[in-house]
């Protein structure tokens, strides 16, 4: 005999899985907009016709003054965070890159009974 409550947990399971699946899921690729026409920087096993929200990025320069951030403290977040670049761009951390579908599969791993 099971543990007391692991069915119902399992219920719960699958009662969030269910909802999950019913969640729209949301991949992000880049990439630029030419004369009108958005070109994706990388290939995608989207399917034609699928429905899309698409943010347009200013040129990559951040107004930090706009956000209360004056000089002196922008260099000073830069060297505390450049601290972090090594290990941030670690091969190790590479499992870390699409963390949500990672996160799935270990989910699943969990769950099985």
């Amino acid at each position: 005999m099971p543990p007391r409550g692991v069915e119902r947990l399992h219920g719960i399971i699958g009662e969030a899985t269910k909802a999950e699946s019913a969640a729209p899921m949301l991949t992000t690729v880049e990439g630029v907009c030419r004369n009108g026409q958005v070109e994706l920087g990388e290939p995608s096993s989207i399917g034609s016709g699928a429905r899309v929200l698409v943010t347009f990025l200013s040129g990559g320069v951040i107004d930090l003054a706009s956000r209360g951030i004056d000089p002196a403290a922008a260099a000073d977040l830069r060297g505390r965070l450049a601290t972090f670049a090594d290990e941030w761009d670690s091969p190790e951390m590479a499992d870390f890159d699409d963390y949500e579908a990672s996160r799935g599969k270990l989910d699943m791993e969990i769950c099985r009974p």
